[in-house]
């Protein structure tokens, strides 16, 4: 990661110096959006509007929200009305 010695110069200079270091991490995000919700990081020159169409699209999504699910039940145990009204 290149480091920025000093804090001087213009933020746009300091966020066009460090664009290298980030591009692999969205590079690595919208290959994983394409495959789930394609809307949460679009293509270079997407618009709003560009239709994103994929028939597996809804299949990733899908799982990824079931491993979601199971995360959040795994590590915050619902209550019960037995133990909520003791």
């Amino acid at each position: 990661m290149a480091q920025v010695a000093e804090n001087t110069g213009t933020a746009a200079a300091r966020y066009k110096a460090m664009e290298s270091d980030r591009e692999s991490y969205l590079d690595r995000a919208r290959r994983i959006a394409r495959l789930t919700v394609t809307s949460l990081f679009r293509e270079e020159g997407d618009t709003g509007h560009t239709d994103h169409v994929l028939p597996w699209q809804s299949a990733g999504t899908y799982f990824l929200n079931n491993l979601t699910n199971k995360a959040r039940l795994s590590l915050f145990l619902p209550e019960t009305m037995d133990q909520a009204g003791a």
